[in-house]
């Protein structure tokens, strides 16, 4: 029922302009958010050829990847599992992926940020996960 409508609204907004603007504030953000975690986590956050809205971080020894998510979520920061984002059965990523994009408060980015820059540096011994 509403596809339709869907399929007019997006073709109107195409005609005007307004995709192109909506596509180019989306490249911006995605670019500044970027910017913002090489910031602050440095040179562990590599290049990347386009403006995505999530960054790749390899974790140093000894973090292993479910244990830095564990951690991450104590101090209130969300991560997903790497492998979600493998493909079949190649190899996971010893990295999590950090989604810069979706949030819409810059600040609560940067703050998710800032707990996950104080993970690298404290290390594994620098946190303890609660009993169950």
């Amino acid at each position: 029922m509403f596809l339709p409508l869907l399929a007019e609204v997006v073709a109107q907004w195409i005609d005007d302009g307004t995709a192109g603007t909506i596509m180019q504030r989306r490249v911006q953000t995605a670019a500044e958010r970027f910017d913002l975690a090489r910031k602050i986590l440095g040179p562990a956050v590599g290049p990347t050829q386009f403006p995505a809205s999530h960054v790749w971080l390899p974790l140093p020894e000894p973090w292993r990847v479910d244990d830095f998510i564990a951690h991450a979520a104590i101090d209130g920061v969300s991560l997903p599992s790497s492998d979600i984002f493998v493909p079949g059965r190649a190899p996971t990523p010893h990295a999590v992926r950090l989604c810069t994009g979706t949030e819409p408060d810059v600040r609560r980015v940067e703050q998710g940020l800032r707990v996950i820059a104080k993970m690298l540096v404290s290390g594994p011994t620098g946190y303890s996960i609660p009993s169950v």
